[in-house]
């Protein structure tokens, strides 16, 4: 059964994420609560994202949401790094995985952060 979605959803979709999330943190395991990614898994966050902070673009069959990178992110607990979680308030709106890194406590770090949504 083929499947489309107009292209309206996927922008509304990103840029809810774009105007709501407020909150980065890198993670040792794919976070699957707010606490989860904000305590439990959490090494590093930044907060403060604004929608400034992010741009949402075409991307060939979909729609993609960048964030700015962001620097001089202060690890806090070490471990190694696996997945990367997008906040706000107290809801978890995006988590995505990264290639892992190991990140040390007292380091500073920086955040890249792109996803993609379509219909494949």
């Amino acid at each position: 059964m083929a499947q489309s979605i107009n292209t309206t959803v996927l922008d509304q979709t990103l840029l809810y994420i774009k105007n709501n999330a407020t909150q980065v943190t890198v993670c040792s395991a794919e976070p699957t609560t707010y606490a989860e990614a904000t305590a439990t898994y959490m090494l590093a966050a930044k907060t403060g994202l604004t929608p400034a902070s992010f741009t949402v673009a075409a991307n060939g069959a979909g729609r993609k949401v960048t964030m700015a990178q962001q620097t001089d992110v202060t690890v806090t607990n070490s471990g190694t790094a696996t997945h990367i979680a997008l906040c706000s308030g107290d809801t978890l709106l995006v988590v995505a995985t990264m290639a892992s890194q190991v990140f040390t406590a007292g380091n500073e770090a920086k955040i890249n952060f792109t996803t993609t949504i379509g219909l494949i």
